[in-house]
């Protein structure tokens, strides 16, 4: 019915669902149900829309330019790179915020913060991390629990 190329931009479109809702709402489950809720409750009105947006762009920024070299690597899974945008949502704009019309401006992160990171990824990737984290990535991977363990241990 899908051609593959279809399915991978299906898959994209719900990966971004997915981090605009944790700028949104903060780490959540991966259910269609909350998915839903979420483009009915914005679907009318969304005036959070051009600072979402804006925040959205910083992150990847954030990601091509200090993550160049290990995103498709260590955070080339989706589980992962989910990881990676909240922890690094988290540490530009805090997990939680409110997102008003006004500009708020990325707090910067420090050279050792992303050799933090990336290293941390690296030890997930091979599987040199606390169980609790490597069964995030494999187990119940859209939980929210393995999900906040995961950005938890990126950050530590």
């Amino acid at each position: 019915i899908f051609s593959t190329d279809a399915l991978a931009r299906m898959n994209e479109v719900e990966l971004s669902s997915e981090l605009i809702i944790v700028m949104l709402k903060g780490i959540s489950e991966k259910q269609d149900k909350l998915i839903s809720g979420i483009y009915r409750q914005y679907d009318t009105d969304f005036e959070q829309g051009p600072e979402v947006s804006r925040r959205f762009r910083t992150i990847f920024d954030t990601i091509g330019n200090m993550f160049s070299k290990s995103v498709g690597v260590a955070f080339k899974k989706r589980t992962m790179f989910y990881a990676l945008f909240s922890a690094l949502y988290d540490v530009q704009y805090g997990l939680g915020t409110e997102l008003t019309k006004k500009k708020v401006s990325p707090r910067p992160i420090s050279s050792q913060a992303v050799r933090k990171i990336e290293a941390t990824g690296f030890n997930v990737m091979e599987g040199n991390a606390p169980a609790k984290v490597l069964d995030a990535t494999t187990r119940r991977t859209t939980h929210v629990k393995e999900r906040k363990n995961l950005v938890e241990y990126l950050l530590a």
